[in-house]
């Protein structure tokens, strides 16, 4: 061992010195130490099954019973779990409360995430109410749930981030009241029966965000906003929009092809991009 490690120094000096490289398949180069993945310890994440209180419309009317939630261990540290899954509906209406904290193993674990694709196509579901814990809405969670009517944040949300088309299509959803924390609003694309909208200061507003929300009447816009990005109220049916002091910029078509959009209170000074309102809207500063 001695011997190869004055080689390997020997050979280092003589490429400084004379500018060569050395290869030499014989001598194996030894990459920086670092921590591997163990593939024995890998192994998929913890699930397990809860059952919640819900409302069912069962024979004509909405009476209380349970349906089943699936949850995906996330952190073992911290105790936090994600929804998963919802099952047990037995083909029957539903609507769900999330709860804040769910046990396992004897322990609480605090809900911080609905998952990728949770709820998709979930027909029965009627409506949801999402708890204050919840930080993160994934990627097409509820995507194609065209019997949602009405979904519920608790007051106090610490809700970070909702994933695209995480409620694209639910058709039947007739307002939303987005909490001021969500840092890009996103994900409603589609929604044909959206009628009232409210954000609280969300920094951004996303590309195509609620874009074909064709019957979407009233939009308030609470100051906070920064940024309304392309295409993000798109086929949308207001009339008027006020747009806050706060928000810097108005990209190209942001309110393009609203064309029941007759006028717009911007208030402030934003960069406003061509075409980023219809021909026909006009433009008031305030």
């Amino acid at each position: 061992m001695k011997t190869m490690k004055n080689y390997l120094v020997l050979a280092v000096i003589a490429c400084l010195l004379t500018g060569c490289t050395v290869d030499n398949p014989s001598v194996p180069v030894q990459p920086e130490s670092e921590e591997q993945d163990d593939p024995s310890e890998r192994g998929g994440a913890e699930t397990f099954d809860v059952n919640v209180e819900c409302w069912k419309y069962l024979n004509k009317k909405w009476v209380k019973d349970k349906v089943s939630l699936k949850f995906e261990v996330s952190d073992t540290k911290n105790f936090e779990v994600g929804l998963k899954q919802m099952q047990g509906t037995g083909g029957n209406y539903v609507q769900v409360d999330i709860p804040e904290k769910v046990k396992y193993n004897k322990r609480d674990y605090k809900v911080t995430s609905i998952l990728p694709r949770a709820f998709k196509k979930s027909k029965e579901l009627d409506g949801i109410f999402i708890p204050a814990s919840v930080r993160k809405i994934g990627v097409e969670a509820f995507l194609d749930c065209y019997s949602m009517t009405s979904v519920r944040f608790e007051f106090g949300a610490y809700l970070h981030t909702i994933g695209a088309d995480a409620f694209g299509y639910c058709t039947a959803l007739q307002g939303i009241d987005i909490p001021g924390s969500v840092e890009v609003v996103q994900g409603f694309k589609g929604c044909a029966g959206l009628k009232e909208v409210t954000i609280n200061g969300s920094r951004e507003i996303g590309e195509e965000a609620f874009e074909n929300c064709i019957n979407l009447e009233t939009l308030i816009l609470n100051d906070g906003t920064r940024y309304i990005r392309s295409g993000a109220f798109r086929y949308c049916g207001m009339t008027t929009v006020d747009i806050p002091s706060s928000v810097w910029e108005i990209n190209i078509w942001a309110f393009d092809c609203c064309y029941d959009l007759t006028k717009a209170i911007i208030h402030g000074s934003p960069t406003i991009f061509s075409g980023a309102f219809p021909n026909n809207t006009e433009l008031i500063y305030k």
